[in-house]
């Protein structure tokens, strides 16, 4: 795993994760064992849309790069609008679309790309 904090004037901005090796997210496993997912990204909430989240991303996929890596991912949920957007703006495309079931916090149908 490997993250970042984003503070500004010492103050707490936000974090994110990029998990390596056969990425996994709660309800989605990426079959290739050289994926790795951008994930638990949060921006607290005194923060939120001033795209911020795009300065955290950016900043873990120039880490990213200079891994001389591929297959990075990311799961983005379809009532989460603003990230969709600020992925598409980055240049992210979609891979696959899904629908998840969920049922007292478990998933029915966990999915593998």
């Amino acid at each position: 795993i490997d993250g970042i904090i984003l503070m500004k004037d010492k103050e707490y901005i936000g974090r994110g994760v990029i998990k390596h090796f056969g990425a996994k997210d709660r309800f989605v496993s990426i079959k290739n064992k050289n994926s790795h997912l951008i994930c638990n990204i949060y921006i607290y909430p005194k923060f939120r849309g001033k795209n911020y989240q795009c300065d955290i991303v950016l900043e873990l996929v120039k880490r990213y790069i200079k891994t001389s890596k591929y297959n990075l991912y990311s799961i983005v949920y379809k009532y989460n609008i603003p990230s969709w957007k600020n992925f598409l703006l980055m240049g992210f495309e979609v891979k696959e679309s899904f629908q998840l079931i969920r049922f007292c916090k478990k998933s029915l149908n966990k999915r593998k790309i």
